[in-house]
């Protein structure tokens, strides 16, 4: 579980780079109305919020490890954020 969610920290890190990149040059738009709220205050509060939500939940779900809801929030927010990575090296894969 460990290494999993440290895997959804560092994959959190990737896509927060690679959404401020893509939306700094224009090449796509935040889908996530709340996060697309605080990207209108700029790409560093867009990748702090971004960043400190997902840090508290990987906390969270480490605190509670033992527990089976747990164990199965860490295997979805695995898969989301590899589902999540795929897309972009799809569809942006000419950066």
């Amino acid at each position: 579980m460990r290494t999993l969610l440290l895997l959804v920290f560092l994959f959190n890190v990737l896509d927060a780079s690679l959404t401020s990149y893509v939306i700094s040059t224009g090449l796509a738009t935040e889908a996530n109305p709340l996060m697309g709220a605080v990207l209108e205050h700029g790409i560093a509060p867009f990748v702090v919020c971004k960043l400190t939500l997902v840090v508290m939940s990987v906390v969270v779900l480490w605190r509670f490890r033992f527990k089976k809801i747990a164990r199965y929030g860490t295997l979805l927010c695995f898969a989301v954020y590899s589902w999540l990575l795929l897309y972009f090296a799809f569809n942006f894969s000419s950066l």
